[in-house]
């Protein structure tokens, strides 16, 4: 077995921020909600996912004619 740290037989993991050996303090939470009627056609951004992200959550709460792109 290789920890995450690259040693075998390390039991090192990995954290929910994917920092080898962490306690999830450096998480970073990123939210955007939109909820306006978007023009025929067009695109609108609400958030940017950042490079890196794990754990990504996308909902839809209530039934709507919008895509996610």
């Amino acid at each position: 077995h290789v920890g995450c740290d690259n040693i075998l037989g390390s039991d090192a993991k990995e954290d929910r921020c994917r920092v080898c050996g962490g306690d999830g303090s450096t998480c970073e939470a990123t939210e955007g909600l939109f909820n306006k009627s978007l023009p025929r056609g067009g695109y609108m951004e609400v958030v940017q996912i950042p490079k890196g992200s794990v754990h990504i959550e996308i909902r839809e709460v209530v039934v709507s004619k919008n895509y996610i792109a």
